[in-house]
């Protein structure tokens, strides 16, 4: 192994980090003192609800039989070399200690059961983010966002962000995000009443008021995986003549007004307490692929040149356009959340762009999983992908080795540090 890589790469593991997104991370507040939690103990948590944590659901069904180590390691061969899988195997091998990667039936039950008895000690998760991670603040994407208000979680390393698609779906109370998300259930849970449309404006208002006293720190979309990127300039009066209508009687072109309309007004008002916009680009499931796209948002960033824009995943697969926004665009910021889970090559290629592009400023890490052994495990897969890109800068004399840790010292602190306000 290269000796500038090994030095670099032990050099980034002294950074005190700072995660721009994490979903829903078991034990992250009130499940350590609360009933969740003991649930969640008492259904097993153990090497399957690792796997889960990684999101490798996605890859084949986990055993509905947690003892079931043998159909659990005929699976995990066939996917041997998956982002997710490695992550997992990382993390288990780092906090642990015991390396799963034959996916022996005796080794996998061996690592099930360690971690079970880890999590009797009732700070693990805080100590696995901050002892192993070195983390010092991990921005939280729950679902329902709602259910973090009110500091459901330990601010001492948690901070949040507040989905904000669910006000895209107000224009009557029938629908739903495809999360399941509602702005009613969530006006209803402050005891905010909404009968017309500027009481609904209001509403989303006092939201954006009071969000920073309960631990948000940004807003966050994920609409890429329900509709386009692309969200027009449409007059108030338009989006008001869509409120309290039913589904039925709705166009697609009426809904997407009304939702242009609120996305616009939601910038607004973000930019007016100060919070980035993080927005889920690329990789989507539930519309046309290529509408995804992070270049579909170019509009927002010359309109709203005051206000961050964070393109999460690097816009994967559109890395070099993702590369290219952030090169022409002050505003804009790279966030290589999940990527190096999906594809290290392609991790390191956008890495490497984004260098010679920005210089190493607005280029942010997110382990974006949903659990703390992910967390660490995508954070260590991240800083083998930084610490390999900028070694072979060095390596190529591009530039010096303490120019190549500052730039990984921005990457995966400084930057995110500079726009996220506690």
């Amino acid at each position: 192994m290269n000796s500038i890589y090994q030095k670099l790469r032990e050099s980034i593991d002294e950074i005190r980090v700072f995660d721009t997104h994490e979903d829903s991370i078991v034990g992250s507040g009130y499940w350590l003192k609360g009933k969740p939690y003991e649930e969640w103990l008492r259904n097993g948590a153990d090497l399957i609800e690792v796997l889960r944590g990684v999101w490798l659901f996605t890859s084949f069904d986990l055993p509905k039989d947690k003892t079931d180590f043998a159909t659990l390691s005929t699976n995990l061969k066939r996917i041997r070399g998956q982002g997710h899988l490695r992550t997992a195997i990382r993390a288990i091998k780092d906090i642990y200690g015991v390396d799963v990667s034959s996916f022996d039936e005796d080794v996998l039950r061996r690592a099930s059961q360690i971690i079970s008895e880890a999590y009797e000690v009732r700070d693990w998760v805080k100590r696995m983010l901050s002892e192993y991670g070195r983390i010092d603040v991990a921005a939280l994407d729950k679902t329902p966002t709602y259910s973090l208000w009110g500091g459901t979680f330990d601010r001492d390393i948690f901070a949040a962000s507040l989905k904000i698609d669910m006000f895209m779906y107000g224009y009557n109370r029938e629908v739903r995000t495809w999360t399941g998300e509602s702005p009613y259930t969530f006006a209803d849970m402050l005891g905010v009443q909404v009968e017309s449309f500027d009481d609904y404006l209001g509403f989303i208002d006092m939201v954006f008021k009071k969000a920073r006293e309960n631990g948000f720190i940004a807003v966050k979309s994920k609409t890429a995986y329900e509709r386009g990127l692309r969200f027009d300039d449409v007059e108030e009066q338009e989006a008001k003549r869509t409120f309290n209508r039913s589904s039925k009687d709705l166009s697609k072109a009426e809904v997407k007004k009304f939702q242009d309309f609120i996305m616009h007004y939601v910038i607004q008002r973000a930019s007016e307490v100060g919070f980035p916009i993080q927005i889920h680009t690329g990789m989507s499931y539930q519309t046309d692929y290529e509408d995804s796209n992070p270049l579909k948002l170019a509009n927002l960033f010359i309109k709203y040149p005051e206000t961050n824009f964070v393109l999460f995943h690097g816009g994967y697969p559109w890395t070099s356009e993702t590369a290219s926004l952030v090169f022409c665009h002050r505003n804009v910021y790279a966030d290589i959340c999940w990527l190096p889970m999906i594809s290290q090559t392609a991790a390191e290629r956008l890495v490497s762009e984004l260098v010679e592009t920005t210089g190493g400023v607005r280029i942010t890490w997110g382990g974006d999983t949903g659990i703390a052994e992910g967390a660490c495990g995508a954070l260590a897969i991240a800083k083998d992908v930084v610490a390999t890109v900028l070694a072979t800068y060095v390596d190529r004399k591009y530039f010096s080795y303490d120019d190549a840790l500052d730039v990984a010292n921005k990457i995966f602190s400084e930057n995110a540090r500079e726009i996220y306000q506690r």
